[in-house]
């Protein structure tokens, strides 16, 4: 009779989850409607965390001051709807010149929060500790 397996597993057991947030890349194209857009999609059960957001001090797609007011805006709206974090951070390659301080904008921003939980997705190495 029917409901035999494919192979891939029954419709009934495939899950699917996303993150929803603006990657620093495109934090240009942020505004109030994609602010709106991805508060409506955090409301999902689907929706595991808001981002991937953050700062990309490397490529520098979109403005630094952009890119940090995004992660602020984004910082905030996963803290006030209970959400975690996924964050991005990528320091300039030190063959491209001087770091531009990623880590520490970085905790600055998420520093502001309440506390929200954080996944990272960092590039590079951690600045050398102070002695």
């Amino acid at each position: 009779g029917g409901g035999g397996d494919d192979g891939g597993g029954s419709a009934a057991a495939c899950r699917v989850y996303f993150t929803a947030g603006v990657h620093p890349h495109d934090a240009t194209k942020w505004d109030a409607q994609t602010a709106e857009a991805i508060r409506e999609l955090a409301r999902s059960p689907a929706c595991v965390s808001l981002g991937e957001c953050g700062l990309d001090y490397d490529r520098m797609f979109s403005p630094r001051d952009t890119q940090l007011r995004v992660f602020e805006e984004q910082s905030a709206l996963a803290a006030e709807l209970g959400r975690p974090l996924f964050v991005h951070v990528r320091e300039r390659d030190a063959d491209k010149g001087a770091p531009r301080a990623a880590c520490a904008d970085a905790l600055a921003v998420l520093a502001k929060g309440d506390g929200a939980r954080c996944r990272a997705c960092v590039g590079g190495s951690p600045p050398p500790a102070a002695e």
